[in-house]
Protein backbone atom coordinates (compact mmCIF):
# COMPACT_ATOMS: atom_id res chain seq x y z
CA UNK A 1 0.00 0.00 0.00
CA UNK A 2 1.28 3.20 -0.81
CA UNK A 3 -1.20 5.14 2.08
CA UNK A 4 -1.64 4.17 5.38
CA UNK A 5 -5.09 3.65 6.34
CA UNK A 6 -4.85 6.81 8.88
CA UNK A 7 -3.13 9.09 5.85
CA UNK A 8 -6.10 8.11 3.40
CA UNK A 9 -8.62 9.02 6.70
CA UNK A 10 -5.85 12.38 7.68
CA UNK A 11 -7.03 13.47 3.93
CA UNK A 12 -10.65 12.60 3.79
CA UNK A 13 -10.77 14.89 7.06
CA UNK A 14 -8.60 17.67 5.73
CA UNK A 15 -9.85 18.14 2.24
CA UNK A 16 -11.85 20.52 3.23
CA UNK A 17 -9.38 22.75 4.65
CA UNK A 18 -7.82 22.40 1.35
CA UNK A 19 -10.05 24.32 -1.06
CA UNK A 20 -10.24 28.06 1.56
CA UNK A 21 -6.27 28.52 0.33
CA UNK A 22 -6.76 28.38 -3.62
CA UNK A 23 -10.51 28.50 -4.28
CA UNK A 24 -13.11 29.75 -2.71
CA UNK A 25 -15.90 32.17 -1.06
CA UNK A 26 -17.71 28.71 -0.05
CA UNK A 27 -21.05 28.71 1.37
CA UNK A 28 -22.52 26.54 3.83
CA UNK A 29 -26.01 25.13 4.21
CA UNK A 30 -28.08 22.23 4.36
CA UNK A 31 -31.36 19.76 5.61
CA UNK A 32 -32.76 17.02 7.84
CA UNK A 33 -34.11 14.20 9.26
CA UNK A 34 -34.35 10.44 10.82
CA UNK A 35 -35.39 6.43 11.26
CA UNK A 36 -35.50 2.61 11.25
CA UNK A 37 -36.86 -0.35 10.32
CA UNK A 38 -37.90 -3.93 10.98
CA UNK A 39 -35.60 -5.90 9.95
CA UNK A 40 -34.07 -5.60 12.74
CA UNK A 41 -37.24 -6.35 15.10
CA UNK A 42 -36.61 -9.95 15.62
CA UNK A 43 -35.42 -10.32 18.74
CA UNK A 44 -33.35 -7.14 20.64
CA UNK A 45 -31.29 -7.09 23.23
CA UNK A 46 -32.29 -5.47 26.70
CA UNK A 47 -33.12 -1.67 26.40
CA UNK A 48 -29.56 -1.24 28.00
CA UNK A 49 -28.87 2.96 28.93
CA UNK A 50 -32.40 3.54 27.08
CA UNK A 51 -31.06 5.29 24.20
CA UNK A 52 -30.86 8.62 23.53
CA UNK A 53 -30.70 11.55 20.66
CA UNK A 54 -27.99 14.22 20.46
CA UNK A 55 -27.30 17.65 18.86
CA UNK A 56 -24.42 17.61 16.40
CA UNK A 57 -22.01 19.96 15.94
CA UNK A 58 -21.12 21.46 12.40
CA UNK A 59 -17.67 22.74 11.54
CA UNK A 60 -17.05 26.37 11.72
CA UNK A 61 -16.34 28.15 8.10
CA UNK A 62 -16.14 24.86 6.34
CA UNK A 63 -14.50 26.10 2.96
CA UNK A 64 -16.74 22.63 1.65
CA UNK A 65 -20.18 20.98 2.75
CA UNK A 66 -19.75 21.48 6.56
CA UNK A 67 -18.86 18.11 8.46
CA UNK A 68 -20.77 16.99 11.77
CA UNK A 69 -18.89 16.09 14.86
CA UNK A 70 -20.49 14.25 18.01
CA UNK A 71 -20.03 16.02 21.16
CA UNK A 72 -18.72 13.56 24.05
CA UNK A 73 -17.75 14.06 27.59
CA UNK A 74 -14.77 11.89 28.32
CA UNK A 75 -13.15 10.60 32.06
CA UNK A 76 -13.54 11.60 35.58
CA UNK A 77 -13.32 14.98 34.82
CA UNK A 78 -15.62 15.27 32.17
CA UNK A 79 -13.69 16.63 29.30
CA UNK A 80 -15.34 17.67 25.95
CA UNK A 81 -14.35 16.44 22.81
CA UNK A 82 -15.94 17.29 19.68
CA UNK A 83 -15.34 14.58 17.45
CA UNK A 84 -15.49 13.26 13.96
CA UNK A 85 -17.42 10.41 12.84
CA UNK A 86 -15.22 8.46 10.37
CA UNK A 87 -16.69 5.79 8.20
CA UNK A 88 -12.74 4.52 7.14
CA UNK A 89 -11.74 3.51 10.87
CA UNK A 90 -12.95 1.62 13.91
CA UNK A 91 -11.87 2.92 17.02
CA UNK A 92 -11.40 6.69 18.58
CA UNK A 93 -8.53 9.00 18.66
CA UNK A 94 -8.03 12.21 20.52
CA UNK A 95 -5.68 14.70 20.75
CA UNK A 96 -4.61 15.28 24.36
CA UNK A 97 -5.70 18.75 24.23
CA UNK A 98 -9.12 17.98 24.32
CA UNK A 99 -8.74 14.84 26.60
CA UNK A 100 -5.94 14.45 28.85
CA UNK A 101 -5.73 10.41 30.16
CA UNK A 102 -3.32 11.33 32.63
CA UNK A 103 -5.61 13.37 34.74
CA UNK A 104 -8.30 11.13 34.35
CA UNK A 105 -8.70 8.83 37.48
CA UNK A 106 -10.96 6.05 35.36
CA UNK A 107 -8.51 6.55 32.41
CA UNK A 108 -6.53 2.73 32.24
CA UNK A 109 -3.16 2.74 30.56
CA UNK A 110 -2.94 -0.16 28.20
CA UNK A 111 1.01 0.29 28.20
CA UNK A 112 0.93 0.15 24.02
CA UNK A 113 1.81 2.36 21.64
CA UNK A 114 0.30 3.27 18.60
CA UNK A 115 1.59 4.72 15.23
CA UNK A 116 0.82 5.07 11.60
CA UNK A 117 2.81 6.01 8.82
CA UNK A 118 4.62 6.31 6.52
CA UNK A 119 3.42 8.76 3.77
CA UNK A 120 1.91 11.15 5.12
CA UNK A 121 0.88 12.77 8.41
CA UNK A 122 2.02 10.28 11.74
CA UNK A 123 0.11 9.51 15.35
CA UNK A 124 1.83 8.52 17.60
CA UNK A 125 0.83 8.07 21.10
CA UNK A 126 -0.76 5.86 24.06
CA UNK A 127 -3.53 3.74 24.41
CA UNK A 128 -5.58 4.35 26.99
CA UNK A 129 -9.51 3.03 28.32
CA UNK A 130 -12.06 5.22 29.89
CA UNK A 131 -15.55 6.13 30.09
CA UNK A 132 -17.10 8.26 27.01
CA UNK A 133 -20.58 9.89 28.03
CA UNK A 134 -22.76 10.77 24.73
CA UNK A 135 -26.02 12.60 25.42
CA UNK A 136 -25.51 11.21 29.22
CA UNK A 137 -25.08 7.85 28.09
CA UNK A 138 -21.96 5.94 29.71
CA UNK A 139 -19.82 3.11 26.82
CA UNK A 140 -17.16 1.93 29.41
CA UNK A 141 -13.35 0.98 28.83
CA UNK A 142 -13.31 2.22 25.23
CA UNK A 143 -10.07 2.29 23.80
CA UNK A 144 -8.97 5.29 22.96
CA UNK A 145 -5.58 6.35 20.90
CA UNK A 146 -3.95 9.42 22.51
CA UNK A 147 -1.36 11.75 21.17
CA UNK A 148 -0.30 15.01 21.68
CA UNK A 149 -1.55 17.89 19.67
CA UNK A 150 -2.66 21.62 20.55
CA UNK A 151 -5.93 21.55 17.82
CA UNK A 152 -8.47 19.80 20.14
CA UNK A 153 -8.31 17.40 17.09
CA UNK A 154 -10.26 13.61 17.49
CA UNK A 155 -12.41 11.29 15.59
CA UNK A 156 -14.39 7.84 16.54
CA UNK A 157 -14.65 5.54 14.05
CA UNK A 158 -18.13 4.02 12.89
CA UNK A 159 -16.89 0.82 11.29
CA UNK A 160 -18.02 -2.44 12.85
CA UNK A 161 -15.37 -4.00 13.36
CA UNK A 162 -11.46 -4.02 14.04
CA UNK A 163 -9.93 -5.04 10.74
CA UNK A 164 -9.82 -1.52 10.45
CA UNK A 165 -8.26 0.11 13.17
CA UNK A 166 -5.50 2.40 14.25
CA UNK A 167 -5.01 0.98 17.37
CA UNK A 168 -4.66 -2.83 16.65
CA UNK A 169 -6.91 -5.88 15.78
CA UNK A 170 -6.87 -6.27 20.22
CA UNK A 171 -8.79 -3.51 20.49
CA UNK A 172 -12.28 -3.55 20.52
CA UNK A 173 -14.17 -1.49 18.04
CA UNK A 174 -16.20 2.18 19.23
CA UNK A 175 -19.09 0.63 18.08
CA UNK A 176 -18.88 -2.63 20.00
CA UNK A 177 -18.22 -0.89 22.57
CA UNK A 178 -20.83 1.38 22.64
CA UNK A 179 -23.68 -1.97 22.49
CA UNK A 180 -21.83 -3.80 24.96
CA UNK A 181 -22.17 -0.74 27.51
CA UNK A 182 -26.48 -0.60 26.40
CA UNK A 183 -26.18 2.40 24.55
CA UNK A 184 -27.01 0.84 21.21
CA UNK A 185 -29.94 -1.40 22.70
CA UNK A 186 -31.60 -2.15 19.57
CA UNK A 187 -28.00 -1.79 17.93
CA UNK A 188 -28.90 0.39 15.92
CA UNK A 189 -28.11 4.00 15.32
CA UNK A 190 -29.24 7.58 13.02
CA UNK A 191 -27.37 10.27 11.61
CA UNK A 192 -30.02 13.52 10.69
CA UNK A 193 -27.76 15.83 8.60
CA UNK A 194 -29.06 19.67 8.74
CA UNK A 195 -27.39 23.05 6.92
CA UNK A 196 -29.91 25.24 8.50
CA UNK A 197 -32.02 23.45 11.31
CA UNK A 198 -30.54 20.29 13.79
CA UNK A 199 -28.33 17.68 13.23
CA UNK A 200 -28.85 14.88 15.32
CA UNK A 201 -27.54 12.11 16.14
CA UNK A 202 -29.64 8.81 17.98
CA UNK A 203 -28.86 5.84 19.72
CA UNK A 204 -30.50 2.57 20.81
CA UNK A 205 -34.25 2.85 21.42
CA UNK A 206 -34.28 6.49 20.79
CA UNK A 207 -34.15 5.47 16.96
CA UNK A 208 -37.75 5.17 16.02
CA UNK A 209 -38.77 2.02 14.25
CA UNK A 210 -39.66 2.52 10.38
CA UNK A 211 -40.68 0.35 7.38
CA UNK A 212 -38.80 0.01 4.19
CA UNK A 213 -36.19 -1.56 2.55
CA UNK A 214 -32.85 -2.19 4.39
CA UNK A 215 -29.38 -2.11 1.96
CA UNK A 216 -26.81 -4.59 3.29
CA UNK A 217 -23.31 -3.39 3.41
CA UNK A 218 -20.65 -5.53 1.51
CA UNK A 219 -20.36 -8.49 3.14
CA UNK A 220 -16.25 -8.53 1.90
CA UNK A 221 -15.84 -5.14 3.22
CA UNK A 222 -13.71 -4.66 6.16
CA UNK A 223 -16.46 -3.16 8.47
CA UNK A 224 -17.44 -0.42 6.29
CA UNK A 225 -20.34 0.73 6.02
CA UNK A 226 -21.12 0.71 2.04
CA UNK A 227 -24.44 1.01 0.21
CA UNK A 228 -24.57 -0.67 -3.74
CA UNK A 229 -24.61 2.72 -5.19
CA UNK A 230 -24.57 3.91 -9.13
CA UNK A 231 -23.73 7.73 -9.98
CA UNK A 232 -23.44 8.30 -13.71
CA UNK A 233 -21.47 5.07 -15.45
CA UNK A 234 -20.20 3.88 -12.16
CA UNK A 235 -21.62 1.36 -10.18
CA UNK A 236 -20.41 -0.45 -6.96
CA UNK A 237 -20.43 -0.62 -3.18
CA UNK A 238 -19.71 3.13 -1.93
CA UNK A 239 -18.85 4.42 1.56
CA UNK A 240 -20.57 6.09 3.76
CA UNK A 241 -18.56 8.59 5.52
CA UNK A 242 -19.90 11.29 7.84
CA UNK A 243 -16.30 12.65 7.94
CA UNK A 244 -15.70 13.29 4.20
CA UNK A 245 -16.60 17.08 3.40
CA UNK A 246 -17.04 15.79 -0.68
CA UNK A 247 -18.04 12.66 -2.67
CA UNK A 248 -14.43 11.58 -2.94
CA UNK A 249 -13.08 8.85 -5.58
CA UNK A 250 -10.05 7.59 -7.42
CA UNK A 251 -9.33 10.34 -10.16
CA UNK A 252 -9.84 8.34 -13.13
CA UNK A 253 -13.62 7.57 -11.29
CA UNK A 254 -14.09 11.10 -11.13
CA UNK A 255 -12.88 12.16 -14.29
CA UNK A 256 -15.23 10.21 -15.70
CA UNK A 257 -17.62 11.40 -13.41
CA UNK A 258 -16.74 15.08 -14.88
CA UNK A 259 -17.01 13.96 -18.47
CA UNK A 260 -20.44 12.58 -18.17
CA UNK A 261 -21.89 15.89 -16.23
CA UNK A 262 -20.43 18.10 -18.86
CA UNK A 263 -17.47 19.48 -16.94
CA UNK A 264 -15.03 17.34 -17.99
CA UNK A 265 -12.93 20.34 -19.66
CA UNK A 266 -13.50 22.58 -16.70
CA UNK A 267 -10.90 20.77 -14.37
CA UNK A 268 -8.35 22.03 -12.02
CA UNK A 269 -6.18 20.72 -9.20
CA UNK A 270 -5.79 22.43 -5.80
CA UNK A 271 -2.33 23.34 -4.50
CA UNK A 272 -2.54 19.21 -2.72
CA UNK A 273 -3.36 18.05 -6.49
CA UNK A 274 -7.06 16.97 -5.86
CA UNK A 275 -8.97 16.83 -8.73
CA UNK A 276 -11.88 19.24 -9.13
CA UNK A 277 -14.63 20.82 -11.42
CA UNK A 278 -16.35 23.83 -12.24
CA UNK A 279 -19.76 24.83 -13.54
CA UNK A 280 -22.02 28.03 -14.09
CA UNK A 281 -23.88 28.63 -11.10
CA UNK A 282 -27.11 28.86 -13.28
CA UNK A 283 -26.45 25.73 -15.12
CA UNK A 284 -26.23 23.37 -12.21
CA UNK A 285 -25.30 19.40 -13.49
CA UNK A 286 -28.57 16.86 -12.10
CA UNK A 287 -26.11 14.57 -9.64
CA UNK A 288 -28.58 11.75 -8.98
CA UNK A 289 -26.95 8.59 -7.14
CA UNK A 290 -29.13 5.67 -7.53
CA UNK A 291 -29.34 3.15 -4.19
CA UNK A 292 -31.19 0.17 -4.88
CA UNK A 293 -34.97 1.43 -5.91
CA UNK A 294 -34.15 5.11 -4.81
CA UNK A 295 -32.73 7.83 -7.01
CA UNK A 296 -31.22 10.45 -5.13
CA UNK A 297 -30.39 13.93 -6.25
CA UNK A 298 -27.53 16.03 -4.73
CA UNK A 299 -29.37 19.44 -3.65
CA UNK A 300 -28.89 22.59 -5.18
CA UNK A 301 -27.42 23.99 -1.98
CA UNK A 302 -24.92 21.14 -2.03
CA UNK A 303 -24.41 21.34 -6.08
CA UNK A 304 -23.57 25.25 -5.21
CA UNK A 305 -21.20 24.90 -2.06
CA UNK A 306 -18.92 26.97 -3.20
CA UNK A 307 -17.63 29.40 -6.21
CA UNK A 308 -14.24 30.01 -7.45
CA UNK A 309 -12.63 33.50 -8.78
CA UNK A 310 -14.58 34.27 -11.61
CA UNK A 311 -17.80 33.08 -9.81
CA UNK A 312 -18.93 29.67 -10.97
CA UNK A 313 -19.42 27.16 -8.55
CA UNK A 314 -17.20 24.14 -7.90
CA UNK A 315 -18.52 20.64 -7.51
CA UNK A 316 -18.61 18.57 -4.27
CA UNK A 317 -16.86 15.80 -5.98
CA UNK A 318 -13.46 15.29 -5.91
CA UNK A 319 -10.99 13.05 -7.33
CA UNK A 320 -7.64 12.04 -5.59
CA UNK A 321 -4.54 10.15 -7.39
CA UNK A 322 -4.07 7.90 -4.32
CA UNK A 323 -7.22 6.43 -3.68
CA UNK A 324 -7.16 2.82 -2.75
CA UNK A 325 -10.73 2.78 -1.74
CA UNK A 326 -14.56 2.83 -3.57
CA UNK A 327 -16.13 6.14 -4.01
CA UNK A 328 -17.00 7.76 -0.34
CA UNK A 329 -20.48 9.16 0.33
CA UNK A 330 -19.62 11.92 2.77
CA UNK A 331 -21.22 15.35 3.82
CA UNK A 332 -22.97 16.22 0.17
CA UNK A 333 -24.65 12.75 0.71
CA UNK A 334 -25.71 12.93 3.69
CA UNK A 335 -27.26 16.60 3.22
CA UNK A 336 -29.16 15.12 0.08
CA UNK A 337 -31.28 12.37 2.35
CA UNK A 338 -33.47 13.20 5.29
CA UNK A 339 -31.66 10.90 7.56
CA UNK A 340 -29.76 7.16 7.74
CA UNK A 341 -30.10 4.44 10.46
CA UNK A 342 -27.42 2.12 10.87
CA UNK A 343 -28.07 -1.70 12.03
CA UNK A 344 -24.60 -3.01 13.51
CA UNK A 345 -26.42 -6.63 13.80
CA UNK A 346 -27.55 -7.03 10.19
CA UNK A 347 -25.15 -4.73 8.63
CA UNK A 348 -27.17 -3.00 7.01
CA UNK A 349 -28.97 0.47 6.66
CA UNK A 350 -31.73 2.32 5.74
CA UNK A 351 -32.55 5.69 4.37
CA UNK A 352 -35.37 8.36 4.38
CA UNK A 353 -35.33 10.18 1.27
CA UNK A 354 -36.03 14.22 0.99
Amino acid sequence: MQRSLLTTIFLALSLGFVLATDHAEILDGMNQHRDLDKQSSKKQPARGNGGATVKLLMEDNSPMVPRIMLPMQIGSQGATANVYLAGLNSDCIIATSAYDPSKSSTANDSHLAFNQGPGGPVYEGKIWTDTIKVAGLSARNVSIGSFPQKDGFGMCGIAWNSDNSFLGPDQKSFLKNMRKSGVLQPPTFSIQYSLHGKSTASFGSAVPAVRGRWHASDPQAPGFWTLQSKIASIASYMIIDPSATSILGSTQDIQALFDHYGVGKNTFRDKDGFLMATFPCDRPPKVVIRVGRLNIPLTKEVMAFGKDAKGNCVMPIVGDDNSQYPISLGSPFLASIKSIVFNIETRSMHIVPL
